[in-house]
């Protein structure tokens, strides 16, 4: 912009106080845990979310990937999921279904490291490949 805002342009502008407009206590939200099988478990919230199902798939990628050194296509193969098309649409026709149907899909690497936090060998770090969508 050309000029500076009036003190009275500035002074309609929100402010947030922390100590008084954010509660310090943490709120806790209950999970429900279900075990399906013995390498699947089923991780639940109950939220106001207005209808919409928000949900994230995490696969594990040591199951699927050998040799390790596979690993570093997963961000490739992740973005090929959702940027490249597939045998009915085209890569445009894709997203404007996906847009058309859904809140949205994307897919991303995730690697951490095993609650223990200590790394001792390859085995106790975690791959995962996360797939997130919402309608």
């Amino acid at each position: 912009q050309a000029q500076a805002d009036s003190p009275q342009a500035l002074a309609t502008i929100p402010t947030l106080d922390v100590r008084a407009d954010i509660e310090p206590k943490v709120k806790s939200i209950p999970r429900q845990v279900q075990k399906l099988s013995d390498h699947t478990t089923l991780l639940t919230r109950t939220l106001p979310t207005a209808g919409i199902l928000y949900a994230d798939l995490a696969l594990d990628l040591r199951s699927v990937l050998d040799p390790i050194s596979e690993i570093p296509l997963v961000p490739l193969f992740t973005r090929m999921l959702t940027e490249t098309g597939t045998s009915e649409y085209d890569a445009v026709a894709l997203r404007r279904a996906i847009g058309a149907q859904t809140g949205g899909l994307s897919a991303s690497a995730l690697a951490t490291m095993r609650v223990s936090h200590v790394i001792s060998n390859p085995e106790d770090i975690v791959y995962r490949l996360i797939i997130r969508g919402k309608c």
